[in-house]
């Protein structure tokens, strides 16, 4: 942030306890320090209710909110009254890879069988299991060392494309989305319009730091 606008100050950090449900309090603290955005961090159940209680306080119209966590769960549970407009980031937006015949195989089952589309956990969880399934049937074994061993650096097949493990952190290739909410016709809660794919290997952090973190953890 300071490379792309040097005179930007941080004006105030907050971290709600483990299992905060009422976020009223960090609300009004925020919108009394009147900053010119928030960047928010917060998933899950969690964002579902601080984005509840936002609600009630206008917080949405009076500060900017870009790049919080707007996952797919909280797209469908607040079809209604998810603000139209404010800009997100997701992990697995199943629409951005119905072009992959294995995810608009999943999606087609999945919707068959819950009566709903998949949203960013169900389709990383799905994934997940056939990565691993991948990963046993390249060495004929369940051992966990051999099947760990055999997926370093390993480029698999899921519903997001062709991913691949970095060798020096077993990190998966996988790409973050950033997007607008937005309606769209085609289904019955909004999606990210003008949907940004950010692939790993153009953000995730560079090998010279990894090791160089690594070298100075092992002078400790």
């Amino acid at each position: 942030m300071k490379q792309a606008m040097p005179g930007i100050k941080l004006i105030g950090e907050y971290w709600p306890r483990l299992g905060q449900s009422r976020f009223n309090s960090f609300i009004v603290a925020i919108m009394g320090q009147k900053p010119d955005f928030v960047l928010g961090n917060i998933a899950g159940a969690d964002n579902d209710l601080f984005m509840r209680d936002a609600r009630e306080y206008r917080f949405f119209e009076e500060i900017e909110y870009p790049g919080g966590v707007i996952s797919v769960t909280e797209m469908m549970m607040q079809a209604r009254s998810l603000r139209r407009g404010i800009y997100g980031r997701c992990r697995a937006p199943f629409w951005a890879h119905l072009d992959v015949p294995m995810m608009a195989d999943f999606v087609k089952k999945y919707r068959a069988k819950h009566n709903q589309y998949p949203t960013d956990w169900a389709v990383i969880s799905y994934d997940a299991v056939y990565i691993l399934k991948q990963g046993i049937e390249k060495v004929g074994s369940i051992n966990t060392e051999m099947v760990k061993d055999a997926m370093r650096g390993m480029t698999v097949e899921t519903t997001r494309g062709k991913l691949f493990f970095r060798k020096i952190d077993n990190q998966l290739s996988c790409s973050a989305y950033f997007g607008e909410v937005a309606d769209d016709p085609n289904y019955p809660f909004p999606i990210f319009h003008d949907l940004l794919e950010l692939k790993a290997p153009d953000n995730w952090r560079p090998e010279t730091e990894i090791i160089k973190a690594r070298e100075e953890e092992e002078k400790k």
